[in-house]
C-alpha cells in the first residue's frame, strides 16, 4: 500500500497501526490515536514543511481536498483496511521533526494531529489500539 497520495481533491491515507519489529527504522513512524476523533499522523520520510505533497495536505481545507483515513491494525491482517471517514488536519498541531532513516541517519518528517469528522466506533477503536 502506498500509504498515500493527493489526486483529484481526494487523499487516502493508509496506516498499520502496530508495525512488525522487524520493520525498516525508515517507515516506523509513531502514528497513533490520541482519542476516538484525533490521529496523530507522520509523512512519510524526507519531507518538510516545503515539501509541496505535505503543504496540500496541511491546506486541505483551503485546497478543497477530501482526506479519508484508513487502518489496520497489523500486518497479520493482509491488505484490508477499516474505513475510518473523513478528516482534516489541524493546522496548530503541524510540525517538522526528525526520525531515525536508513543507516542511523536522521531524516526530516512532517507529523500532524488530524481531527475525523466522526469519532470512531469504541468498540473499533480499542480493538486498533490494544497490542498485538
Amino acid at each position: 500500500m502506498y500509504g498515500y497520495k493527493t489526486k483529484y481533491n481526494t487523499c487516502p491515507i493508509f496506516v498499520t497501526y502496530h508495525k512488525h519489529d522487524e520493520v525498516e527504522s525508515s517507515i516506523n513512524y509513531g502514528d497513533e490515536f490520541l482519542s476516538s476523533s484525533i490521529f496523530k499522523w507522520y509523512t512519510r520520510s524526507n519531507r518538510t514543511l516545503r515539501s509541496e505533497e505535505v503543504k496540500k495536505i496541511i491546506a486541505a481545507v483551503e485546497n478543497d481536498i477530501n482526506i479519508h483515513i484508513f487502518v489496520k491494525k497489523d500486518d497479520d491482517e493482509g491488505g484490508d483496511f477499516y474505513y475510518l471517514g473523513e478528516a482534516n488536519p489541524d493546522q496548530a498541531s503541524v510540525e517538522q521533526t526528525l526520525m531515525q532513516g536508513k543507516d542511523n541517519k536522521e531524516v526530516p518528517v512532517v507529523c500532524m494531529d488530524i481531527i475525523l469528522k466522526a469519532p470512531v466506533e469504541q468498540k473499533l477503536y480499542h480493538y486498533i489500539k490494544a497490542s498485538i
